[in-house]
């Protein structure tokens, strides 16, 4: 089945539940459209989209399916929701119900032609200024926006009716009117700025800078600015001497750590970082935050520390960074995997692998595999089948089927799907553990159920109708976000070609309590 039939056949699947009288699984179908919607079931999705007898979340997904799948609104789905919009009750619009901010800009989105553009345009115009305002400043942190054209269009209304207050200034600060109405000093207005920065374009800076120049000086004294522009504004030499400062001052009790973080990555960023971040690390009178800070610094330069005398947190800041592990990160990696704390041996014998490959570090593998920790041995028996062992394949399996812990049935899971050649009965195997009530430390955390999905990602051994027969029946039957993720994923790598994948699971954590504080 290529990928637009399967598209279609479950478009229809979905729509045939979304008939079905009973609405227990209502919710679980509408969010998997946004996945599977087929443009031409366009006209079948908008009836859900503008039936206000509809559970809220129902509509919510059908519209987050149209816009993801630009699926044509026709232009009486476009009034009729319009409408609803517009007679919404404006206390409560901005965040909750169908006819949320969320909402009306996924609606402005679907606009198509010029006839739409004139029904939205008349809308956005007749908008109280209240809710013009608050349009604008769910807009701004919205991954979904507004074209310049109505952007401008609302924005100017909130200037001609007086909507434009502090909150709608800090959003805009790319317009002349908002940048006159902020303070033009330090104050609370740093940390505003700070949040609004990384939302402006160069531009912008430099127009606060010239109109605002009290704010934009206290900004660079308290290095409140992304690094690329406190480059750009302040001599190298001045931004050393403002970290020193700002390490100075710093109070562990009124400043937050992100103070301590920025002035320590402005001094690894310059001449002498190494042998300024060492005597942090050494200074045991320095601030528990600072000398964090300078550790996890300290363990990704060259010349390689001694890693046993860093903070240990540092330490383990520094691990959960490395998502992808470059030569630069050889010798941390090199020494975690060595450690006789758990979680750091799992951490660096798990990036080392990924960097060099399996072959380079033989012995390193059959030493771990022959280890008491079960998530080091699974690592280590991942790699081992990679190449070849059917011993450590069967123990993989054996261990993700019966291990009396979640999280190393989990982990070995992980380890199983990242095999080129897979166990003849790994589908079943996914299968089996997707429909199993997930043991978990918490209400969202289903970390097997996670990793069963992704094992049924894209992949040549894997057969695609089957893979998403099972994947859309665990998504029918959801019962924690943690797992949604995995099988959204999952889902995206067959339909769209996508590398099926979620943010990493800090395992340790959950097997090595002891650890928790400091290594996870």
């Amino acid at each position: 089945m290529s990928h637009l039939d399967a598209r279609t056949h479950w478009t229809d699947t979905l729509l045939l539940i979304l008939r079905d009288p009973e609405p227990s699984r209502h919710q679980p179908a509408a969010r998997l459209l946004e996945l599977f919607a087929d443009r031409s079931r366009g006209a079948a999705i908008e009836a859900i989209a503008v039936d206000d007898t509809r559970d809220d979340w129902v509509r919510i997904y059908a519209l987050r399916a149209m816009h993801r799948r630009a699926v044509p609104l026709s232009l009486p789905g476009l009034t009729s929701l319009l409408t609803e919009f517009e007679h919404r009750p404006t206390s409560t619009a901005r965040h909750s119900g169908f006819a949320s901010d969320d909402n009306v800009l996924l609606l402005v989105g679907l606009a198509i032609d010029a006839a739409h553009d004139a029904a939205i345009r008349e809308f956005l115009a007749s908008l109280a200024p209240t809710v013009a305002r608050d349009l604008l400043c769910t807009e701004a942190t919205s991954a979904v926006r507004l074209s310049p054209p109505l952007r401008d269009l609302v924005y100017q209304r909130c200037v001609d009716s007086g909507a434009l207050d502090d909150e709608l200034a800090w959003h805009t600060l790319d317009r002349p009117e908002s940048r006159a109405r902020v303070p033009d000093g330090s104050g609370g207005g740093v940390e505003r700025l700070r949040a609004a920065s990384r939302r402006l374009n160069g531009e912008a800076i430099a127009a606060i800078q010239r109109e605002r120049p009290g704010l934009f000086a206290a900004a660079i004294e308290q290095l409140a600015l992304p690094l690329d522009v406190l480059r750009a504004h302040a001599s190298s030499e001045r931004l050393m001497a403002l970290a020193r400062q700002r390490l100075r001052d710093f109070d562990e009790k009124r400043r937050p750590a992100r103070a301590a973080w920025a002035a320590v990555r402005i001094l690894a960023s310059e001449p002498g970082a190494v042998e300024t971040l060492d005597a942090m690390c050494a200074d045991v009178t320095l601030a528990p935050a600072l000398r964090q800070a300078a550790a996890a610094q300290r363990a990704t330069c060259l010349p390689a520390p001694d890693f046993g005398q860093l903070p240990r947190a540092g330490i383990a800041t520094s691990l959960r960074w490395l998502r992808d592990p470059a030569p630069a990160n050889r010798a941390l990696l090199a020494w975690a995997s060595e450690s006789d704390v758990p979680a750091f041996r799992y951490a660096g014998a798990s990036g080392l692998l990924a960097l060099d490959g399996y072959v380079a570090h033989a012995d390193l593998i059959d030493r771990l595999a022959r280890g008491a920790e079960p998530l080091v041995r699974m690592v280590a028996l991942g790699a081992q089948a990679a190449s070849g062992s059917a011993a450590a394949l069967t123990a993989l399996v054996e261990t993700a089927r019966s291990s009396d812990h979640v999280v190393v049935r989990a982990r070995a899971m992980r380890s199983l799907a990242a095999l080129a050649t897979r166990p003849i009965n790994f589908d079943e195997l996914c299968q089996q553990l997707l429909r199993e009530e997930p043991a978990s430390y918490d209400s969202y955390y289903t970390p097997l159920a996670s990793e069963a999905a992704l094992g049924l990602a894209r992949h040549p051994a894997t057969s695609e109708s089957g893979a998403l027969d099972a994947l859309v029946d665990a998504a029918l039957a959801i019962r924690h976000d943690d797992e949604w993720w995995a099988i959204a994923a999952a889902i995206s790598s067959w339909l769209d070609g996508t590398e099926a994948a979620i943010n990493p699971v800090w395992y340790w954590t959950f097997l090595y309590p002891a650890d928790r504080a400091g290594a996870a």
